[in-house]
């Protein structure tokens, strides 16, 4: 089956336009903007194709394209072009000012409910980083006043000033994970397989691995990514791929950490966000979607982090879980294997492409669902 993909890249205001036929050109194939130059349209074997352009090309009436030379099987067209999205923010998802009273959660995978009706509160935790945060606290925390009321820091969940304990009935609220009380949901825990002294939490009913008891908070962490919502007594549950949650992810990360390169924690791996504000199209997506591209390879060298801040690398290390950060290798690896040959790698890194979910997106894929990854 052929191919086309459209990517906009909005620092030097060009639309490029790859096209990959399975077969050699003939005399009918054909490649032209639609008259109003908002569509790409491919004819060839008999097959017509069409995708809606991610940018605003200026002129009317058909305009034709290159297509591949005589022998060749794949090209680039490349045409000036302006943005078609706004300059958002992508909002946060499941943030606490989402979720009630009436959020229940339950595994993506089988929609086993796993929490309902327990949580009353929801919070939103400081950053993706909060843990690093209070560390720095606890270090360099000025001299407090007395205060009358002894339990005032355990009744908020979190304090600068006391340590982080999942409480009952409140559900705490980060970029990838909600942090709950054993009593507020119902999982299965097993010792980690490397003696860690980590619990793991799996679904009662498809034994899908869903988080892991956080010893520190003395609760249980339940990652967003294999995870579904549902409201009161609805039946409909809602979920998002998880290439939606690392882009997510990856977005607060730049926002707090100031950097685009990251490194596993636990895995030979190393990313670096090329940028955050694309927009594409496909045969898969035909219609526009707004994305960010990210890069990938194995580790290079055997430095550590410090190593590289020392010399003035701007890098960090992930704070996603061992199973996030294996999930986020694998959703890495799928969306480059959808791009077209050409597009898969990149100055010796691999290239993917990570949709992002803006205000718009979220309100159309309220209940959506996904195929499980």
């Amino acid at each position: 089956m052929a191919n086309l993909y459209a990517e906009y890249l909005p620092n030097i205001k060009t639309l490029a336009v790859t096209t990959v036929l399975q077969t050699p050109r003939d005399g009918t194939t054909a490649l032209w903007l639609s008259n109003d130059r908002k569509k790409v349209i491919l004819e060839h074997a008999d097959e017509t194709h069409r995708i809606t352009l991610p940018a605003k090309v200026t002129g009317q009436g058909t305009q034709h394209l290159q297509l591949p030379n005589t022998g060749e099987l794949q090209c680039v067209n490349r045409i000036s072009a302006a943005p078609i999205f706004d300059d958002d923010e992508p909002p946060a998802l499941w943030s606490a000012s989402s979720l009630n009273a009436a959020t229940n959660l339950h595994c993506k995978r089988c929609d086993a409910l796993l929490s309902s009706n327990k949580i009353s509160v929801w919070k939103d935790l400081p950053s993706e980083a909060w843990a690093e945060m209070m560390d720095l606290w606890h270090c360099h925390k000025p001299e407090e006043p007395k205060h009358t009321d002894d339990d005032a820091p355990a009744k908020k969940g979190y304090a600068a000033g006391n340590k982080l304990v999942a409480q009952a009935g409140v559900g705490l609220v980060d970029v990838m994970s909600f942090l709950l009380s054993d009593d507020d949901c119902t999982v299965e825990f097993r010792s980690s397989e490397n003696g860690d002294n980590v619990h793991e939490v799996y679904c009662i009913t498809c034994d899908t691995a869903l988080g892991h008891r956080d010893p520190q908070t003395e609760g249980i962490r339940l990652q967003k990514p294999y995870l579904a919502l549902s409201q009161g007594g609805s039946r409909t549950t809602r979920s998002y791929d998880p290439a939606h949650w690392f882009s997510c992810y990856l977005n607060q990360a730049i926002e707090t950490q100031g950097v685009r390169k990251f490194v596993f924690s636990t895995l030979p791996y190393e990313i670096w966000v090329f940028s955050t504000n694309l927009a594409y199209a496909s045969l898969e997506y035909p219609e526009p979607k707004q994305a960010m591209k990210v890069l990938f390879r194995t580790k290079q060298g055997d430095q550590d982090v410090e190593t590289l801040r020392a010399a003035n690398l701007l890098i960090e290390t992930l704070t996603l879980s061992p199973m996030l950060e294996k999930l986020l290798y694998q959703v890495l690896q799928r969306e480059n294997f959808k791009l077209p040959d050409s597009l898969k790698k990149f100055m010796g890194w691999e290239v993917a492409v990570l949709p992002v979910l803006y205000k718009a997106d979220v309100k159309a894929l309220e209940s959506a669902t996904y195929p499980w990854l």
